[in-house]
């Protein structure tokens, strides 16, 4: 792997809120302080994903930052936009 990927650091706070959701026993507090941590800390969401002189890191963070809008998207949809209860929203 690039040199130049900067991992995130791992907070035993947000490993134990990843191992609590994933068990579906997560704390109202847990749930709040997660999604956070995954889009903003994991994913990158608000940094630059460009990195001068290395392709590679750059498409790398270009995919952890691409699954960050997708999680963001499926948080910020409007619920209303689905025809009826329970199906897929058929929106490009």
């Amino acid at each position: 792997m690039d040199k130049n990927i900067k991992r995130p650091l791992l907070a035993q706070e947000m490993c134990a809120a990843l191992q609590m959701l994933e068990a579906g026993r997560a704390t109202p507090d847990q749930q709040k302080k997660i999604l956070p941590y995954i889009v903003n800390t994991i994913c990158m969401y608000h940094d630059d994903p460009f990195v001068k002189d290395s392709r590679e890191t750059t498409d790398y963070y270009l995919g952890r930052r691409s699954a960050a809008c997708i999680i963001m998207d499926h948080v910020n949809i409007d619920l209303g936009s689905f025809r009826k209860k329970g199906e897929e929203n058929d929106r490009e």
